[in-house]
């Protein structure tokens, strides 16, 4: 549940941004109306903003980075053009969270943070390594993680603290899927996301003639969520 709360955080950023600008640009919204939901809108951004700061260990901070950098070259680029009075909110936004980054974990909140533990880079590798030996093709199920991992474990994790755990989910989408669903179905869900990816891409940057503000917001968060996805539990 953790997990999904820092991930939930990073991506919020982007959907905000991008409500707080349709809102901006609308005609026909009565301008106290449009005032009460903007401001609402930017205090709930700037509580996202706290909350992450106060999980700074926690937080997907490759993925964050660029899921908003991806949204400030399309923006700065003029292929996305929203309102310009409110240009400067992405762009304040990105100073603040490299901002962050730079002055590093601060403790700003008592927050008792529950342990949760995934297994390192190098025992997820082992594992898929020692799976794709035996079953190379089709890996030995979905959702047999647990399987794998009780299996193809290596002796140095007896050595581990948690040497008495068994963990039912690799580190990193591909690390799980190449025991469970093997070469052929990593190689169809890369293949997947690729497609997801490059077709989102390609979508945003064609057509300049239409103001895509939705599509990119949308599109910002979901690469963050495929970055994480792939580079951890």
């Amino acid at each position: 549940i953790f997990l999904t709360i820092n991930v939930t955080c990073c991506i919020l950023i982007p959907i905000y941004i991008t409500a707080i600008f349709l809102i901006r640009a609308s005609e026909n919204m009565r301008p106290v109306l449009k005032a009460v939901l903007t401001y609402t809108l930017l205090i709930g951004l700037v509580l996202d903003i706290f909350l992450i700061l106060a999980i700074y260990n926690y937080v997907p901070w490759a993925a964050l980075l660029i899921g908003l950098g991806l949204f400030l070259i399309y923006m700065l680029s003029r292929i996305i053009r929203p309102i310009e009075t409110w240009t400067w909110l992405p762009m304040g936004i990105f100073v603040v969270i490299m901002a962050i980054l730079m002055i590093g974990s601060v403790q700003i909140a008592r927050i008792n943070l529950p342990i949760e533990v995934s297994p390192a880079y190098n025992i997820s590798t082992d594992i898929a390594k020692g799976a794709i030996k035996d079953k190379f093709a089709l890996g030995s199920g979905p959702a047999t993680y647990g399987y794998d991992f009780s299996l193809y474990r290596p002796q140095s994790f007896n050595q581990n603290y948690f040497y008495n755990l068994r963990f039912y989910q690799g580190t990193g989408l591909i690390a799980e899927s190449l025991p469970t669903i093997g070469l052929i179905g990593s190689i169809a869900l890369v293949i997947l996301l690729l497609s997801f990816v490059s077709v989102g891409f390609y979508l945003l940057t064609t057509g300049k003639e239409y103001n895509k503000v939705y599509s990119l917001g949308l599109f910002s968060a979901m690469v963050r969520l495929v970055i994480y996805a792939v580079m951890a539990r």
